[in-house]
């Protein structure tokens, strides 16, 4: 029960405290804006995004494990300060998951996602995205390890990042 927001969402009744919405209340009540889970790169730092599949900065410290079982839906926010183009057009950071420590790796929604393109600067936001059956069958007894892997970069040109956050609801 100690997962909270510091505010009501329209409509809730609170669980213990009245002034905290607790994960138990929340997952009736989809307009919540979700609770920060992940935030990183303050202001413009520059990776080279390969063409293949790579964990974000080529660094597997940047892996942290969340608990998800209250989890519904997940996003990805990045401001991109500057953008490059790959080899087939798209840049893209996604967030995966494993549940086996990180012998295996999938996506969140079962699709890929969610997912942001990196060519081009600016806000980039993945939208909710619905967890598929699978991570939701997974998550329930355990934390899952979560990282975020970039691909589709030209692998010679750096694309500069500044905020990056995961937002959990």
């Amino acid at each position: 029960m100690g997962i909270y927001h510091n505010t009501l969402p329209t409509g809730s009744t609170g669980v213990g405290d009245p002034s905290k919405v607790y994960a138990d209340d929340y997952s009736a009540n989809h307009n919540h804006p979700g609770f920060l889970i992940w935030c990183g790169v303050s202001r413009n730092f520059g990776w080279t995004v390969p063409t293949a599949r790579t964990e974000i900065f080529a660094v597997v410290a940047n892996r942290w494990k969340y608990p998800f079982e209250w989890v519904e839906h997940i996003r990805l926010v990045a401001n991109i300060q500057k953008g490059v183009t790959g080899s087939g057009g798209l840049g893209t950071i996604s967030v995966q998951y494993s549940n086996d420590n990180g012998v295996t790796w999938g996506s969140f929604d079962g699709l890929g996602g969610p997912t942001i393109n990196i060519a081009q600067a600016g806000l980039r936001d993945s939208g909710w995205r619905s967890l598929s059956s699978t991570v939701k069958a997974i998550a329930a007894p355990r934390d899952l390890l979560v990282r975020l892997v970039g691909e589709g970069g030209n692998g010679n040109k750096q694309t500069v990042f500044g905020y990056m956050a995961i937002y959990a609801r």
